[in-house]
Formats: structure tokens, C-alpha cells, sequence
């Protein structure tokens, strides 16, 4: 069903007088918001594993959504270098990561954003997955801006350097 859905959003976007992105969504796979009923690490990449496959053919990026904490989003990403390990002649699409965040502005695992964001880049460097930005949903609008307004722990370098040049420019131009 994963592809088949990959399927019709190309077919559409196809359609369109204006260019369009179609983004292969890998979300919670378990209980949203719940970062303690997430699956185990090995069981979570092989479900996702299959959504990634499924929808490969027919996406322009993958978007890692409504993740609970980090370790959920290392799941996904794995299941991506997995299948770019064992697909080494297929395009290689991004991911976006996004988080669902708590009233407080952390992760609902209790994460700060600014550890989030710098675990995340360092991890998919690691995965060799091409990581283009990190997003928020399903979550108070409040919660995002109090994530950034006072972070804590500061914002590090590496943060700071790789906002900006998501500001600069992106790969969808």
C-alpha cells in the first residue's frame, strides 16, 4: 500500500503546471507522542525499512514525521542508509526529520532541540543519509518558538552554521 500511495502522489504531481515535490512520509510507527512505546531499534528500521522501499521509485525526499525523540528518527534513517547499502545504484533522496515537541519545548522524550538537531546531523553524517532540514508538527506553536528563544543548552556551532546555510539555500533551489 506504501507504494501505491507513492505511486498516485507522483502520478499527480506529475499532473501540475508547476514543479512539485513529492516527500515519502515515515511516520510513528506505534503510539504518536510516546517516546517510551516506540519499537525497539532493529524492529523499528525493518518496518520502516519497508515503507522506504515502497516508496523510493516515486518520491523526491523522505520525511521522517511526527517523531516522539531521536531514537525514533535513527530508525528511520537506518532503514534509509540500509537501503542505500543495498541499492548502491539508486538515487539517493534527502530526509527532512520532523519532531513533535512537549509544552516545555523539548522533545516528548524530554530532548532539547538544539542536542536534537546536533545528534541528528552527526548521526545521518554517520549513515551517510543526506539530512536537508529539521521540522516540528503536531505540536503548540509556543512550544517551537520556546524551543529556540532560549535554548538549552545554547545553540552549538555546528547548529548555527548549518541554519544558516539552510537560510542561504537549499537543494530544491
Amino acid at each position: 500500500l506504501v507504494g501505491i500511495s507513492g505511486m498516485i502522489a507522483r502520478k499527480t504531481a506529475s499532473k501540475s503546471s508547476t514543479p512539485v515535490l513529492v516527500l515519502g512520509s515515515l511516520g510513528p510507527l506505534v503510539e504518536s507522542y510516546r517516546a517510551d512505546l516506540i519499537m525497539k531499534h532493529d524492529d523499528g528500521c525493518a518496518a520502516y525499512q519497508c515503507a522506504v522501499e515502497g516508496l523510493h521509485p516515486y518520491i523526491d525526499c523522505y520525511l521522517a514525521e511526527t517523531m516522539s525523540c531521536c531514537e525514533e528518527a535513527y530508525q528511520a534513517i537506518d532503514a534509509i542508509s540500509k537501503y542505500y547499502s543495498d541499492h548502491v545504484k539508486v538515487i539517493r533522496h534527502p530526509v527532512l526529520v520532523s519532531f513533535t515537541l512537549n509544552s516545555d519545548g523539548k522533545t516528548r522524550a524530554g530532548e532539547s532541540v538544539v542536542d536534537a538537531i546536533q545528534k541528528l546531523i552527526e548521526y545521518s553524517h554517520e549513515k551517510n543519509v543526506e539530512l536537508i532540514g529539521v521540522l516540528f508538527n503536531c505540536c503548540e506553536p509556543e512550544a517551537i518558538i520556546g524551543a529556540y528563544i532560549h535554548p538549552t543548552p545554547p545553540v552549538p556551532e555546528i547548529c548555527s552554521a548549518w541554519a544558516v546555510w539552510q537560510r542561504q539555500g537549499s537543494v530544491f533551489g
